[in-house]
């Protein structure tokens, strides 16, 4: 009896904790009480409006659950997502008919990542999977703003499967008594085969000091055309 007791209770307190959240913390009349933990039927449309910052509704579940299930395969209008199977936008290539679709004969980005605003930290910020579409050339460029000087200096590089890597160290001769804001970039090419995948990353190294960087850019480009070996 006291089990049942405590069950009712604690469905109580958080029926009543998740009406304060719908309806903004304010007592409303007709409140129908969402039960927690139980199946709730409805035959009208539920909506929760935020008219504060942040998003309207934050489902968390425990390492490897996911934190939302639906029963159909309707497609819902206007969701957007940053993943699809774990792959981000770039690493698909337009299908034929599409806007951004390029024929294998002409020169064509295959991914980009803009980190703008972003400070990077030590490793590998970019890393992506990409297919040749015929034989040519893989061109990948790094853009990014350091913050250096000659006692506060930063490693940025690049690095193609089929044509090793490249990097540099930036701030070395910038003898200024603090660290200055400069544009900073790599570039580097690699092989590519029609239909085999190239691995493309960039990194970034503190080198000494306390060097900053932020707001890099990185594209992957093809172009077909053979390199000359």
């Amino acid at each position: 009896m006291h089990r049942l007791f405590r069950t009712i209770r604690e469905q109580w307190v958080g029926a009543v904790a998740l009406a304060l959240v719908l309806t903004g913390g304010v007592a409303v009349g007709a409140v129908e009480f969402v039960k927690l933990g139980a199946t709730n039927v409805t035959n009208r449309t539920t909506s929760i409006s935020n008219t504060g910052d942040g998003p309207a509704l934050e489902l968390l579940s425990r390492s490897g659950q996911p934190p939302l299930s639906v029963n159909s395969a309707a497609q819902v209008p206007n969701l957007n997502a940053s993943q699809l199977e774990g792959k981000r936008a770039g690493d698909f290539a337009p299908r034929s008919g599409s806007p951004s679709y390029q024929a294998a004969r002409r020169p064509q980005v295959l991914a980009a990542a803009n980190l703008g605003g972003f400070e990077l930290e030590d490793g590998v910020f970019f890393r992506r999977v990409v297919r040749a579409p015929a034989d040519g050339t893989i061109y990948v460029t790094l853009i990014a703003e350091c913050i250096v000087n000659d006692k506060n200096t930063a490693g940025l590089g690049l690095s193609v499967s089929t044509g090793g890597g490249k990097g540099g160290t930036w701030g070395m001769n910038l003898t200024t008594d603090k660290p200055v804001r400069i544009g900073c970039s790599e570039t580097m090419q690699g092989t590519a085969f029609a239909g085999k995948t190239v691995v493309v990353s960039a990194w970034y190294k503190t080198v000494k000091g306390r060097p900053r960087v932020y707001s890099a850019f990185v594209q992957v480009t093809f172009d077909p055309t053979k390199l000359i070996h």
